[in-house]
């Protein structure tokens, strides 16, 4: 099959979304991919304009990733080449905010399109997360109120995937008057090569984009009550954005914040493994940085909450703010507890293992050329 991908900012050593096209170009498919030099949300300043592994081959005719949503028709001429030399049999867009780029690619290879999201039920429902980028998408004909939204996703997909296991049991409501919606696991790629450590050092960690949607202005709350109340020494705090949080951390706490803008996708993994416990501020999570955290045995911890996860299974979720440092505690003291977390953790990470999810993906293809 030629598989022609859309994605926001795709880096072969940072995106898990990379390892799921590298593992479907290695099984015989034809994998070509459009996307942006820049990706801020992972720190990335600039890709080369061209990379190819494989049968896996990566084109990044914008530089940045709002030129792919707001302004698709500068690279017009030049995705459509790429495009056409693809001669896809299958268009998947991930992300909603591709939609233009992938409906202007339609009218000149006019194939089936499969879009992948973070989470259907959320924009069914008129709940589109991010204030600024959604009133931009209007200026550019986009209908993103209320559940107009998602009828204008479903009319220009044959099928929809969904990341957010909490939309599980909606998929048939989901799908009601629409594009079949499949869920798919978030792809947590297996880190063989990433020594688990003897012995953790003491710190919690936290690796992702620092902005409202990812919820990290908790870490103003969360962190000192970690530092100040139980045996935790430091924080390790790691990503690009709206860092003002971290730096009103270090003024308070010194060296024992310790904060990095960026870092490759081994070394994100090596300091999950070499740390005590992993600590995420978002009240949705399935994957990235807590998908690495259950791959490397590293106990997640949450905010009160949290609807995707499973507490005392393969995270912590405190009942409320001012029990989290309560529930970090008991990392320490409850060693089955621990052991217990990683177990559920590695369960998790095995059914979102790249294989299984490439699987998964393409079955959805399949069906969808089958039609």
């Amino acid at each position: 099959m030629n598989i022609l991908a859309l994605y926001p900012g795709l880096n072969l050593n940072i995106n898990e979304f990379a390892y799921v096209m590298q593992h479907l170009a290695d099984s015989g498919h034809r994998v070509t991919v459009i996307t942006a030099q820049q990706n801020p949300m992972k720190g990335i300043q600039a890709s080369p304009p061209y990379e190819a592994s494989g049968q896996l081959q990566i084109y990044r005719p914008y530089q940045t990733y709002n030129q792919m949503v707001y302004f698709p028709r500068l690279r017009q001429q030049q995705v459509q080449a790429i495009a056409a030399t693809a001669a896809p049999d299958l268009i998947f867009c991930s992300q909603e905010y591709n939609m233009l780029l992938a409906k202007m690619i339609q009218r000149t290879v006019p194939v089936p399109l499969v879009l992948a999201v973070e989470f259907a039920g959320r924009l069914a429902d008129g709940k589109i997360p991010g204030r600024i980028r959604t009133k931009l998408m209007w200026l550019v004909g986009v209908p993103t109120y209320g559940r107009y939204y998602w009828r204008w996703l479903g009319r220009a997909s044959k099928a929809v995937i969904t990341f957010d296991p909490t939309d599980f049991p909606r998929l048939s409501e989901l799908s009601h008057n629409g594009p079949p919606v499949h869920y798919v696991p978030w792809c947590n790629p297996q880190a063989n090569d990433i020594p688990k450590p003897a012995e953790r050092k003491n710190r919690v960690v936290y690796i992702g984009s620092f902005s409202r949607y990812k919820n990290t202005e908790a870490l103003g709350w969360a962190i000192p009550q970690i530092l100040e109340q139980t045996p935790t020494e430091s924080a390790l705090l790691i990503g690009p954005g709206e860092t003002k949080v971290v730096e009103t951390l270090q003024g308070k706490y010194g060296a024992r914040i310790d904060y990095l803008p960026g870092c490759s996708r081994p070394e994100a993994l090596a300091h999950v493994a070499s740390s005590f416990f992993a600590f995420t501020p978002m009240k949705v999570g399935f994957g990235g940085f807590i998908g690495d955290a259950w791959r490397m045995g590293t106990p997640v911890v949450t905010v009160p909450g949290n609807i995707g996860l499973n507490h005392n299974q393969d995270a912590l979720i405190p009942a409320a703010e001012d029990q989290l440092a309560a529930t970090v505690n008991r990392l320490f003291e409850e060693p089955t507890l621990y052991q217990r977390l990683q177990a559920g953790g590695a369960l998790q990470a095995e059914q979102s293992s790249v294989p299984s999810v490439a699987a998964q993906i393409f079955a959805v293809f399949s069906q969808v050329c089958q039609q």
